[in-house]
């Protein structure tokens, strides 16, 4: 009697064992198919030549920093249309369009994961409908007031000013303040890199933003170019 609950006992350890091991080796073979699509997608609009310029690049693994560069079956879409496939250098794959074109939102950009999934990423960026500097002139001692028609500067934005003087030397400074609307006070200390004279200003909004989609984790960038405008710059 004791011998057969012996061999009882033996069994079932055997039998917990194996499903031990089945599931450790289920669990690894999930682990091991899991895979990830990392996106990164650009968006690039340049209004007074009415030129955009999107791209999209894709990375596959179960990690970003092991992820490897990869080609989408079926290519990509940015609008509708088909993307261009480009191949650079250390086996990346781009997609790209550069065209023109009036500006529209939303942007939309679709394509298959890793999983043979369909997705779709849209993207909404508000143009900037016009500007000026106030009273057309600044003071290296009182400051600047900017004026953005509908402007509010949301989460994840910034509106990056681009200077240029009679020499064409550049200068920029970044608006990040969400609390502002429409007029944008510019301290006299945050022009102290620039001297007395003529120049013209262009703006560049910025947007950034990180998506986590199932199965696909996403970087976007989008960039809106003004036309330029001229102002002084007085002691």
């Amino acid at each position: 009697m004791r011998l057969n609950r012996q061999c009882h006992l033996f069994f079932v350890f055997l039998i917990l064992a194996g499903l031990s091991v089945s599931g450790c080796q289920s669990e690894a073979a999930q682990e091991e198919t899991t895979s990830i699509t990392y996106a990164n997608l650009f968006i690039r609009y340049i209004a007074p030549q009415a030129q955009l310029k999107a791209t999209a690049a894709f990375r596959e693994g179960d990690s970003l920093s092991t992820a490897q560069p990869i080609e989408i079956p079926g290519g990509v879409k940015y609008q509708g249309q088909q993307l261009e496939k480009r191949r650079l250098p250390g086996q990346q794959v781009r997609y790209i369009t550069d065209i023109r074109t009036a500006f529209s939102n939303p942007h939309r950009f679709q394509f298959n994961g890793a999983d043979g999934q369909a997705h779709e990423i849209t993207l909404e960026l508000d143009p900037v409908d016009s500007f000026s500097v106030i009273g057309g002139s600044a003071s290296l001692s009182e400051g600047m007031q900017l004026y953005i028609k509908n402007e509010q500067i949301e989460e994840g934005e910034r509106i990056v000013l681009l200077f240029s003087d009679a020499d064409n030397k550049a200068t920029t400074i970044t608006l990040i303040n969400p609390a502002v609307r429409d007029t944008f006070p510019i301290a006299g200390m945050r022009l102290r890199k620039l001297e007395p004279g003529p120049y013209n200003l262009y703006l560049v909004k910025k947007q950034h933003h990180e998506l986590d989609l199932d199965g696909v984790k996403a970087t976007a960038d989008t960039e809106y170019y003004t036309a330029e405008q001229s102002f002084i710059i007085t002691e």
